[in-house]
């Protein structure tokens, strides 16, 4: 609630690190923003704001891009648009590969796995979750092993293996 209160004063400094050529500060703002969009429906103005600031950062091979596409690809999500939504994904999935950052890897797993799993593809879904897992376990992230359990079962319901999905 203090960001949506502080809304206005983001946007002003999101256009300002814009208007600036302040391309680091832009990507870093967005890339911690995108879960604020995503939780308060703010989805469409979300959208604006990384696509503005991707489409001005391409130059940029860094965490705080990787960051920002992965969060751009769950806008697109939020809005069905999974064809873009999959290009971010695999976008941030090469970036974090790029730059070995094995959190962000499994992140990015996760989410090209939610495009799989809407399309149906559940065995790619299953095997990308997977991936991700290890990985979350490996760094010890134990909310991201709680998140990709919780997809897994999912992919087994959407399979009818009722007793695997619990």
């Amino acid at each position: 609630e203090r960001i949506e209160r502080e809304h206005d004063n983001l946007r002003a400094a999101l256009r300002w690190s814009i208007d600036h050529d302040q391309a680091d500060i832009a990507l870093r703002l967005a890339a911690a923003l995108w879960q604020f969009w995503h939780i308060h429906s703010h989805q469409s103005e979300g959208h604006y704001w990384m696509d503005t600031v991707l489409s001005r950062t391409s130059e940029l091979h860094t965490v705080a891009r990787a960051k920002a596409l992965y969060g751009a690809g769950w806008l697109a999500y939020d809005l069905r648009d999974l064809d873009q939504a999959q290009a971010l994904y695999e976008a941030s999935l090469g970036l974090f590969r790029a730059l070995d950052d094995r959190r962000g890897i499994a992140d990015a797993l996760h989410g090209v796995s939610e495009i799989a799993l809407s399309r149906g593809d559940y065995q790619r879904a299953q095997q990308l979750l997977e991936e991700s897992l290890a990985l979350s376990r490996a760094v010890q992230n134990e909310a991201g092993c709680a998140w990709t359990i919780n997809h897994l079962g999912r992919v087994a319901l959407e399979q009818g293996a009722y007793t695997q999905a619990a």
